[in-house]
This record gives C-alpha cells, sequence and structure tokens, in this order.
C-alpha cells in the first residue's frame, strides 16, 4: 500500500494521518516559519529539534519541553531564538541551543537581565579570571550602566544597539 500523495490541489492531506493533530499543526508551522530542514519528533517524553543541512548533515538536541498539545508554541518560540543565534553567531544548533536554554527568564521570553549579569559575575569571581574587589571597583559599575540602558526607550534590540546606547550616554557620541 502507498502512501496518499502530498498534495492533492489546494488541499494539504496529513502524511501519517494517526499523529495527534498538534503534531501536524507544529510540524507544519515549523516548515512555514524555517522552511526545510527543520523537525521534530517526541524522545523520552520531551521535544526533540533536528536540524537538517543541506550537504545531508544532521544536527540534534534534546529539549526541556515536553511532548504534549502545549509544546507548540515554546517549541516554535525555541526553534526562532535557536536559529537566531546560529545565524547571527554563526554557531552550531548545540552552541546555540545551550546559549538559549542558560538565559534566565522573568517571564516567558523575556529575559531577566539582572539574574544574567549575577551569574556574569559569579562565573568571573569563580573561574579566578578576578576578584571580588576588582568586580566592585572596574565591572560592577559598568554591569549597572549597561542594565540602565535596557530600560531606555527605544529598549535595544541587539548587543551592537546596546553598546551604542552605552556609548552614547556614557561616553560621549563617536
Amino acid at each position: 500500500m502507498t502512501a496518499p500523495p502530498i498534495d492533492q490541489g489546494a488541499q494539504k492531506v496529513r502524511r501519517n494521518p494517526t499523529a495527534p493533530r498538534w503534531i501536524t499543526t507544529l510540524r507544519h508551522a515549523l516548515k512555514g516559519e524555517h522552511g526545510r530542514g527543520w523537525s521534530v519528533r517526541e524522545r523520552h517524553g520531551r521535544v526533540q529539534i533536528t536540524r537538517r543541512f543541506e550537504d545531508g548533515a544532521r544536527s540534534s538536541i534534546d529539549t526541556t519541553i515536553l511532548w504534549d498539545a502545549q509544546a507548540v508554541r515554546p517549541t516554535l518560540e525555541l526553534v526562532t531564538a535557536v536559529r537566531d543565534r546560529m545565524e547571527g553567531q554563526r554557531l552550531g544548533l548545540r552552541e546555540a541551543y545551550e546559549l538559549v536554554a542558560d538565559t534566565p527568564q522573568t517571564r516567558p521570553g523575556m529575559v531577566d537581565w539582572c539574574a544574567v549579569v549575577e551569574q556574569y559575575r559569579d562565573h568571573r569571581i569563580g573561574s579566578g579570571q578576578i576578584k571580588t574587589t576588582t568586580w566592585e571597583r572596574d565591572s560592577r559599575y559598568r554591569m549597572e550602566r549597561a542594565l540602565g540602558c535596557l530600560t531606555t526607550n527605544p529598549t535595544p534590540r541587539d548587543g551592537r544597539a546596546l553598546l551604542t546606547r552605552y556609548r552614547d550616554r556614557w561616553c560621549g557620541a563617536a
């Protein structure tokens, strides 16, 4: 028995007619938003995201998102964030995911920048790169200024905009 054709005129036919509708919706939305090469599947009760490259190579990550009907929006948001970092910072799938997954959030989609600064402080001091006195003397005020720049309107949307705002506000316009 052969599988039904994917496209019958203007009406799409589902590949797997036994898959729940939310899975079909997720996969269709993923293709619509990110194109070919992105796929999802269930692995150990969680969402696994796979990126297939033009040369046939592929890379996968296991996420913390539960494989259920509430997974659609969080999965699409995660793929968008991961893809942005992959393209913007030229990272692999796993590296981009680790950046996104380790970012503290105050609300879904909103970064808790104060927590990011604390993590940065803890990392710098904990790794021995600097001492607490050096942080207090040289770095703390810079981080506080950067946090202040994030509360201005319009809010900086990327690193370049943040550094430009910091420069204009604290170093004088170039």
